[in-house]
């Protein structure tokens, strides 16, 4: 793990235009699907035309006879000229009005055909009409405007009559009233007809291809990225998003309810891991720092399985536990808590015994190999040593034992964790498959805000937890020796020394 005051760009969207990148020939050939498909539907739509005619009202109040005064608002009147125009007496009328030769339509079908709206702060009513022919659309636009002046001269006609007749006594008020129906007319100031329509409205395929091929990129593309917060799966996001890369992938058990104490990791699991370690990292001394992104995400087991590894390679391996939570790697080993913090060891008159317990349950079954544990926290609870304390302890360890893993919460919500950080030389996190790209982002900006990097991932896979024997590699088959023949007097067999010249592999200082 390098330290560094120079943080790289911003990861987020490193990853998100990474994402993008790589679904780019999945988000092409989607946005080329919908544009095709939009075009092909419009083309099986049936084909409308669109014409518009205007009627401009001279009158802003119904017709009163009797001139009572009361007018009303004049949007509310108009309104109600929308109503009246959708109404069955004025579309039979504009059913008449029609050209049988052009458009012989009744009121129904009119009334399915046009669209009215008045505009904004104007006494303007516009009537749109839809047809398969631009000359039909045009004609039944133009025959309801007509038919409107023509239903309000036979209402404003009988309103009068009606009014006259009651007044028939008075001669001047019926003058009056002959004169108001005069004056109010048909309640039009003018009509503009509409005209036929150079093309179709709808559909219209290269409008709508587009459109849907618009929203299909965007579909995509939020899917995509959508998805960046999944559990991940690709292990080119994971070296991207961390900076790290992949040491293997190791069993973790999974937790079930009723069982108190996960089974030990299995050595031979985290052998390729440490190896790729190894690899990874020229120098291996100092402390090595397992982190999970996640709480969950099986960190302990990972911490014991490396340090078994390394056990197994005739190494001795302290484990220290300085989770915040202070026991989830305790329980994997029955709650067995050293005597002492390790902050004690930072004074020299403690006996190491009593800050580190070794593990027999890890002890490999051949060579001098050995697996200790250690805690920030005594058994009787104390602890809460200062940086300092824990810092000579951290170095006491590497000075007696050939590898020290140390054991932390995730560091992104962990305190505890950060701030040990600078004691590491070397961080694995551990990787289960729940994690999320917001889970390696959140790693990722405290390792930044630390100057520090990562030196791998181990990616955690669930299993059973069943233990199964390690695989052996079986003994050549040879022929049943023969009875040896008796050696003369004063020879005796020589016996051969094996010698075993294989490297061993370095993961420690």
């Amino acid at each position: 793990m390098e330290h560094s005051a120079q943080a790289p760009g911003d990861p987020r969207r490193t990853v998100v235009l990474s994402t993008v990148a790589k679904a780019l020939p999945v988000i092409v050939g989607v946005t080329a699907i919908f544009g095709a498909g939009g075009i092909l539907l419009s083309r099986e739509l049936p084909v409308e035309y669109t014409a518009t005619s205007r009627v401009v009202l001279s009158e802003t109040s119904a017709f009163d006879p009797l001139d009572t005064g009361s007018r009303g608002q004049p949007t509310r009147f108009i309104s109600n000229q929308l109503e009246v125009l959708q109404s069955a007496a004025v579309l039979d009328e504009a059913a008449v009005l029609l050209p049988d030769e052009v458009d012989p339509a009744d009121a129904a079908a009119l009334r399915g055909s046009i669209d009215l709206a008045a505009l904004a702060d104007t006494d303007v009513i516009t009537i749109t009409a839809t047809a398969p022919t631009g000359e039909q659309a045009a004609a039944r636009a133009n025959a309801v405007a007509a038919a409107y002046p023509v239903y309000v001269t036979r209402v404003v006609a009988e309103a009068a009559a009606a009014a006259t007749a009651a007044a028939v006594a008075n001669v001047d008020l019926v003058a009056q009233i002959s004169l108001r129906a005069s004056v109010y007319g048909d309640g039009v100031a003018s009509l503009e007809n509409a005209t036929v329509p150079s093309g179709p409205s709808a559909p219209r395929p290269l409008l709508n291809g587009f459109l849907l091929a618009a929203l299909g990129a965007l579909v995509s593309t939020g899917l995509v990225i959508w998805r960046r917060g999944q559990p991940l799966a690709d292990r080119g996001v994971l070296v991207e998003s961390v900076g790290a890369p992949v040491l293997g992938v190791v069993p973790v058990p999974l937790a079930r309810l009723g069982r108190r104490r996960p089974p030990l990791p299995r050595a031979h699991d985290f052998s390729m891991s440490l190896v790729a370690l190894g690899y990874v990292v020229s120098e291996t001394s100092g402390v090595l720092m397992v982190t999970g992104i996640r709480s969950d995400s099986g960190s302990p087991t990972v911490a014991l399985g490396l340090a078994a590894a390394a056990a197994e390679q005739h190494h001795r391996v302290v484990v220290v536990e300085a989770e915040a939570r202070a026991g989830e790697l305790l329980r994997h080993l029955g709650q067995r808590t050293p005597p002492l913090p390790l902050g004690a060891l930072a004074d020299p008159a403690v006996p190491e015994h009593r800050v580190v317990a070794e593990l027999e349950e890890l002890r490999p079954v051949r060579g001098e190999g050995s697996v200790h544990l250690a805690s920030l926290v005594g058994r009787d609870g104390t602890g809460g040593d200062g940086a300092q304390a824990v810092r000579g302890g951290l170095q006491r360890l590497v000075d007696s034992f050939d590898m020290v893993v140390l054991h932390v919460g995730p560091i992104a919500v962990d305190p505890m964790a950060f701030a040990l950080l600078r004691e590491s030389a070397l961080l694995v996190a551990v990787v289960d498959e729940r994690a999320r790209t917001a889970d390696l982002l959140a790693l990722r900006d405290k390792l930044d805000l630390a100057g520090a990097t990562s030196d791998g991932l181990v990616l955690a896979r669930p299993s059973s937890g069943r233990r199964r024997r390690a695989p052996r590699t079986p003994a050549p088959l040879a022929p049943p020796d023969p009875s040896p023949e008796p050696e003369p007097d004063g020879h005796r067999p020589v016996e051969r020394e094996v010698v075993t010249d294989r490297p061993p592999v370095t993961t420690a200082r």
